[in-house]
């Protein structure tokens, strides 16, 4: 993304917003579900492989999503099939046993640094009893 980008992009939401226009939402649509991943800096960072950003700050980047998207009116079917995968995915996620395994312990037996130091002596120290 670029200034030349986010020029491009609003010319394009003009003319999609022409009365000639109202059946092909592609392109409102595409940065309402852009809008949809990005509410941070950080969501841009995490989706540096998707957007290429040339503008400098990530948080420019999340705040030009974030003003241009509201008052804009996406067609609503036009990513629902990827919102419903991405849906998919997170609630598998956040279901899944090894993760609560894992949250389980952390915050259980290594909440304190000093259980996590004792771990890594017992591993150091248990092949060096055996020599």
């Amino acid at each position: 993304m670029n200034t030349s980008t986010l020029i491009i992009f609003l010319n394009l939401i003009a003319f999609e917003s022409n009365i000639n226009t109202t059946n092909n939402l592609g392109v409102i649509s595409y940065l309402c579900f852009l809008d949809s991943l990005i509410d941070r800096w950080n969501d841009v960072k995490e989706l540096q492989e998707i957007l290429h950003n040339f503008v400098g700050d990530q948080g420019d980047v999340a705040q030009f999503f974030n003003n241009i998207c509201n008052k804009l009116v996406p067609d609503s079917s036009a990513y629902k099939d990827v919102i419903l995968e991405i849906e998919r995915h997170m609630d598998r996620y956040h279901n899944s046993r090894l993760r609560e395994w894992y949250t389980q312990c952390k915050k259980k037996a290594f909440s304190s640094h000093w259980s996590c130091m004792a771990l890594v002596a017992a591993i150091i120290g248990l092949p060096l009893t055996a020599i």
